[in-house]
Order: C-alpha cells, then structure tokens, then sequence
C-alpha cells in the first residue's frame, strides 16, 4: 500500500513539474508581459523573436505605457522572417479574442484577411513599423525609412567633405519589402546629391542572417580600394562591418554610418571604429503603439499614421543617450 501511495505520489510530483513546465514554456515568449491584478483589456504584440535592441526596447516602452493604462500586455515571439509564423500567431490571437494585438506586417494579403476577421470580432488592430506593408485604414505607429536615408546620408557628409560612399541593403527577393528598402536608399541617394564633393558609389544587399557580413564588407574594400565611407541600412550587420575594418587594419581610413544601437554598435563608436549610427526610436514605438491600442478600444479618434523620432548617435552624445536609455528603462 506504501508502495502505491508513493509511487502516486512521485506521479504527481512529476505531473506537476510537467504542467509546469509546460506553462512556463507557453509562456516563454511573453515572460516580460506586466501582470496585474485587475486590468482594463488584455492585448498581445507580435514581435520577433530576436535580442536585438530595437526589439527589447521596444517591450519597454509598451511595458511603460501599459503600466500607465492598467493594461495587460502580452508579447508572442515569432520568426519575422518566417510568414506563416508570423500569421499564425496573428490568427491566434484573433482565436482567443484578445481585447486587441499590434503587429509588423510579414506581408499584405493574407495579413489583411486576418485583420478583416479581428475587426469583424471587434478587436482592435494596430500595425508598427510596417512601412514595407503599409496597409488602408490600420493604424500605424513607426519611423520614415526615405527620412532615415535621408539622415544618414547627411551623417555621413559631416565626417567626409568628399569621396565615395558604398552602401549596404539587406537583401530581399519580396517587391513590396524591397521598395521599403529603396524608400531608404532613395532617401540616401538624394540627400547625397546635395553634396557635389561626394560621389555615390556602388550598392551593396546582404543577407544578414546569413552571417555574410565578413565576405561582403572585403569584397567592398578590394572592389573600391578608394572608399571613403560605408552607409550601413541594418542593425544586425552594422557591427559585422565595423569588424571587418578593425580586422583589416583600416580604421580611420574609412568612415562606417551605421544603424540601430545594438550594445557592440555603441561600443565600436566609443572605440572610433564607428562614426555614428542613425537609431529609431524604439521605445516609443512600442510606447505608441498601446496608447494606439488603447484609443482603438476606448473608441477615441486614431491617428492612422505616427510617425516617431529617428535619433544620431556619436561618440560626443553617447553619454546622454545612455543616460536617457536607463531612464527609460
């Protein structure tokens, strides 16, 4: 009898470490959701499931402005790069009739057929830096990618007074998702042309994920042995590029505009190998988007179409953008 009332016990014991780690996994991709004890509406954010800094900052801020509404934020992870993924939670989250869910566009058909369903449900949508899918009639929260361009060309004037500017483009075989790119190469190309001392030179697209960052970045210094000047679109690969000069010994000789502020970005600016990088502002993008979020469901007016700042970083400001970051933080 002692016999069977441990071994039941030990089932038990292990059911219930199972249970919980099965709850624990369900909830994995959302472990820094803010949890209060009565809130007003449970919405979810689809994000991507990377440690990038745009994308950890970004649950800061709607964690800040949850906190501020009383509403229960819920982040889902998934493959950005990986549609179905993307949509699929998409679709979840209309299943399980969420007050409202925000998400990056992975695409525009079948996103617009999910959208259709949550507003037939009355669930309230919101897009974020969805200027490469730029859907009708949904609210968006995000940065300018022509006015990010833009920017960083003229960055990138301020450090040289003449020569030839290379720029690297993550790659792309999607026509919409590339146009979005090109917004922000036009943008460059533009603004470069106000300057009759620089020349435009060759452009470059890489697959980030691919890790081709060291292959490229030689290939650009042994094909235009007279570069003065790397504008680099990405944030994943910006640190990559900066490398590859510390490895090749030509630091200083050619300046690097990067983007987005991952923690190697920053300090390769602090050590000079960077002159700057141009960064969106993350935190009110994710800020935003639950006011965005919130407004839906309390049926105030919307703006279909916020825009956020787009920062400089250079060794001159860094200090205060670090002080600001931990206060936002």
């Amino acid at each position: 009898m002692k016999f069977i009332f441990g071994t039941l016990t030990a089932g038990l014991i292990i059911l219930t470490i199972l249970l919980g780690s099965l709850y624990l996994y369900s909830r994995e991709n959302s472990i820094n959701d803010n949890i209060t004890a009565d809130p007003k509406y449970h919405v979810q954010i689809i994000t991507q499931s990377s440690k990038d800094h745009f994308w950890t900052t970004l649950k800061k801020g709607a964690l800040k402005a949850a906190e501020e509404l009383n509403i229960y934020v819920e982040f889902v992870n998934t493959n950005q790069k990986n549609v179905d993924e993307a949509l699929e939670a998409a679709d979840k989250a209309v299943l399980s009739n969420v007050d409202g869910f925000a998400l990056q566009a992975p695409e525009r058909e079948r996103t617009s057929k999910i959208i259709d369903l949550a507003i037939e449900s009355n669930i309230k949508v919101v897009t974020f830096e969805s200027d490469n899918y730029n859907l009708t009639n949904i609210p968006s929260v995000c940065s300018n990618s022509y006015d990010i361009g833009m920017m960083a060309a003229e960055t990138c004037a301020s450090f040289i007074d003449s020569g030839k500017v290379a720029v690297i483009i993550d790659a792309s075989n999607d026509a919409e998702v590339s146009t979005y790119k090109n917004n922000k190469l036009q943008g460059i190309i533009d603004k470069l042309n106000d300057y009759s001392m620089i020349e435009m030179g060759p452009v470059y697209t890489l697959n980030s994920e691919m890790f081709e960052v060291d292959k490229l970045v030689t290939k650009i210094l042994e094909d235009n042995p007279d570069i003065n000047a790397i504008i680099c679109t990405d944030e994943i690969s910006t640190p990559g590029v900066a490398q590859v000069l510390v490895d090749s010994n030509r630091v200083g000789d050619i300046v690097v505009i990067g983007y987005g502020a991952m923690p190697q970005t920053l300090e390769y600016i602090e050590r000079g190998v960077i002159s700057a990088t141009i960064y969106p502002d993350a935190y009110n993008i994710g800020y935003k988007t639950v006011y965005q979020l919130y407004d839906a469901l309390e049926n105030k007016p919307v703006e279909f179409y916020t825009t956020t700042s787009v920062s400089i970083i250079t060794k001159d400001n860094m200090k205060d953008f670090k002080a600001n970051n931990e206060t936002e933080n």
